[in-house]
């Protein structure tokens, strides 16, 4: 997943939009994105930046209403990525197969000013607030709920049964229901609720259901549904690291990125990523994985090696070739004494610089 920005506001109006039948497309549509547009409603819909085509009407009705981001402050812009609408509409389910994206590969987007009429203007002095310095979209975090609310024990809720992992976690819960949002905005006491999970929590799309108690009698159950991101800092390469290289420090620096699968979590031990070895080409940027490094063998194929042969309290050290390259904790083949009949070929354990182990206890050295 590469895509790092989430939007709150519009992850479960698209999963529900779909859920209704955008899924079920059956001949190819076209959307087209603008270069730019202007909006003046508080979202941005995919019919606010694109032209849709060749859909059926009833299709075609629900994609333009679908919500892809929030719309930016008067005076400010900011784009929508081809990509990021491709992204939606593969997580809601859509059959990208049917749908042709073309036109920009971005959108920019800013809000409409609201031009006053100088017939209400008022004769009075006019002041002027003090500049604020700008902050990007991703810098602004809601605000938080009240303690006693029911949004806040969902949260609290949530916040004590998912791994953080040394991160902290981003908790979206859709609102765009009148009936959830005036629930989750109402004041709760211990007693008079009941979280119960639709599925295990975890990263990703969360389901609770909430029983409300009056006099111990179950008076109505809110269905809530959110998502759960996790926002962690990682290790990135700070320049391009070739294939074979041995990853120094300096080539690496922590950067905070969004996860929503515990899958997709990069690499966060600087003792466990400097020193291996970059399995492929990594990026300036690119996060770290244990797909991306292996350790560095500490024996290459070919070497004349040192191997230990222990057995009932007795050890016989002797020499041999190395026929493949190994770090350490490998077991590789090696031919005792340089030979190359298959006989006199074992497979020892790599224990130390130059040092194979074979039989008895074998501890491999540390790096």
């Amino acid at each position: 997943m590469n895509m790092q920005r989430r939007h709150g506001c519009f992850q479960i109006t698209v999963a529900i939009l779909f859920a209704c039948g955008l899924t079920q497309v059956v001949r190819a549509g076209d959307i087209r994105i603008a270069q730019t547009v202007e909006v003046d409603s508080p979202t941005v819909r995919l019919g606010d930046i694109a032209e849709l085509s060749n859909f059926e009407q009833d299709l075609e009705s629900r994609m333009l209403d679908v919500v892809v981001a929030d719309t930016p402050r008067v005076g400010a812009s900011r784009e929508i990525r081809a990509l990021e609408v491709r992204g939606i509409l593969q997580r809601a389910g859509a059959n990208l197969a049917h749908i042709r994206i073309y036109g920009s590969s971005r959108c920019v987007v800013s809000r409409k000013r609201d031009v006053p009429d100088p017939a209400d203007a008022g004769a009075g002095e006019i002041k002027h607030k003090p500049a604020k310095p700008l902050r990007r979209h991703a810098d602004i975090h809601p605000v938080a709920p009240a303690s006693n609310t029911l949004e806040a024990t969902v949260r609290d809720y949530i916040e004590a049964r998912v791994a953080r992992d040394d991160g902290r976690l981003e908790i979206m819960l859709n609102r765009t229901s009148r009936t959830v949002r005036d629930a989750l905005d109402s004041t709760v006491a211990p007693g008079t609720y009941r979280i119960r999970e639709r599925d295990p929590l975890g990263l990703g799309l969360c389901a609770l259901d909430v029983e409300l108690f009056v006099d111990g009698q179950a008076v109505e159950t809110i269905g809530l549904i959110g998502q759960i991101d996790l926002i962690k800092p990682v290790l990135v390469a700070r320049k391009a690291i070739n294939r074979g290289s041995t990853v120094d420090r300096r080539d690496l620096k922590f950067e905070d990125r969004r996860f929503s699968r515990a899958q997709d979590v990069g690499l966060s031990d600087m003792e466990l990523a400097a020193g291996y070895e970059a399995t492929r080409f990594i990026q300036p940027g690119e996060m770290l994985s244990m797909r991306t490094l292996k350790e560095k063998p500490v024996i290459e194929r070919g070497d004349m090696v040192k191997i230990l042969i222990s057995g009932d309290g007795v050890q016989i050290t002797t020499t041999g070739k190395a026929q493949s390259s190994g770090a350490l904790g490998d077991v590789i083949p090696v031919a005792r004494n340089g030979s190359r009949r298959k006989r006199d070929v074992i497979d020892a354990m790599v224990t130390g610089p130059g040092v194979v182990t074979y039989g008895g206890v074998r501890q491999v050295a540390r790096r």
